[in-house]
């Protein structure tokens, strides 16, 4: 292995590509009035913090369980997502080579076509979705794992069902 240590800073810092990074790194640095090109790593642990606190639940609230983003980003051929672009024009696309999508071939969000089919702060039997992140599947207190992997169904048959999207769970599923 290699590493390179630079003094400076590398001629594309800071990196903001995801959606929210770069607006709440604008708000971070007015905040304390200095330009982004004086951003630090300091800071920009801060603001993904920062927002990652505005989407997540707490890690310390006790009534509330959850694994974080439960479904990856799926990846589907250019085609395909050009598709569902001209059907869905807001549906956020991110082309091969952005955010590891291979070449031919395209990153949809997962939490745009979550959201958009009505899952959003859905719950049942206290399994739910996290009414701030379309991701974030979450234990309102006493769900099972059958309840929240039942819900987890739910969603991706009917995301399949309304954009022919295969929603694949991020954390490894044990069945007993």
């Amino acid at each position: 292995m290699t590493v390179r240590l630079r003094k400076t800073p590398a001629p594309d810092w800071p990196r903001l590509n995801y959606p929210g990074l770069a607006q709440a790194a604008d708000v971070y640095m007015a905040e304390s009035q200095r330009s982004l090109a004086l951003l630090t790593p300091h800071d920009l642990a801060q603001v993904v913090t920062r927002v990652r606190r505005q989407k997540l639940p707490d890690w310390r609230e006790p009534r509330l369980g959850s694994l974080g983003s439960f479904f990856q980003n799926p990846v589907v051929l250019n085609s395909f997502a050009a598709t569902l672009k001209a059907r869905w024009p807001d549906l956020p696309v991110y082309p091969q080579g952005a955010n590891n999508a291979p070449m031919g071939e395209a990153k949809l969000s997962a939490a745009w076509i979550i959201e958009q089919a009505g899952w959003r702060g859905f719950s049942h039997n206290n399994a739910g979705i996290y009414a701030r992140h379309a991701l974030v599947l979450v234990n309102l207190g006493g769900a099972t794992g059958a309840d929240l992997w039942g819900l987890a169904q739910r969603i991706q048959a009917d995301v399949f069902a309304r954009y022919g999207v295969r929603l694949v769970p991020e954390p490894l599923i044990i069945n007993n």
